[in-house]
């Protein structure tokens, strides 16, 4: 048995690696569209 590597995606935003289908933590932007606001996450 063995862990797997986590699937990583690049932010289409600011090029975070992210995991898929997940609002990217530095910069709140999910599919194009900003749904949190920095100061938001912090």
């Amino acid at each position: 048995m063995h862990l797997a590597v986590p699937t990583l995606v690049e932010c289409g935003n600011c090029g975070n690696r992210i995991m898929p289908h997940r609002v990217c933590p530095k910069c709140g932007y999910y599919r194009g569209k900003q749904v949190l606001k920095p100061e938001e996450m912090a």
